[in-house]
């Protein structure tokens, strides 16, 4: 991965952070925190991992389901989710 993947990667994952953030903490259910949680563990593991195997399908299968799963109620998370797989996508990832 280049240091501009990289970079994007990592601009993206904190565009997420922030839009959850941005999000009133009374908004997410216990659920939705747990699942968005276990993605950034994931994504953290995959980009901290050089041991990982570049194709990871279960961390873009996770991130699709997640993006469709708050589009309706919070579409800045989905939006910010979406721009993140295509970073990823375009990472080889």
């Amino acid at each position: 991965m280049s240091s501009s993947q990289a970079d994007t990667l990592q601009h993206q994952i904190q565009s997420l952070h922030q839009a959850l953030d941005d999000i009133d903490a009374q908004a997410l259910d216990g659920e939705s925190r747990l699942a968005l949680s276990e993605l950034f563990a994931d994504i953290a593991r995959v980009l901290g991992d050089a041991d990982t195997p570049p194709d990871q399908p279960e961390l873009i299968e996770h991130l699709e389901a997640q993006a469709v799963r708050f589009e309706a109620d919070h579409p800045t998370l989905s939006t910010g989710m979406r721009k993140l797989l295509d970073a990823l996508a375009k990472a080889g990832i």
